[in-house]
């Protein structure tokens, strides 16, 4: 018997996320990150997790 994994997954509010996402706790700050959360959009991943406490996106 082979096991499926669902490709989305339902938070507590009903909101419904991609499973496979990119994070981007580790990454340095710049065009590094940037241009990898760019190319994972391009490639099809709609969920990127970010915070600001990874310290590495722009400050506004």
């Amino acid at each position: 018997m082979q096991a499926t994994v669902e490709p989305f997954a339902k938070l507590e509010n009903g909101v419904m996320i991609p499973r496979l996402g990119l994070g981007v706790y580790q990454s340095p700050p710049g065009q590094v990150t940037q241009r990898a959360v760019e190319y994972a959009l391009k490639i099809g991943y709609r969920h990127i997790d970010t915070a600001r406490i990874y310290g590495n996106e722009a400050l506004e």
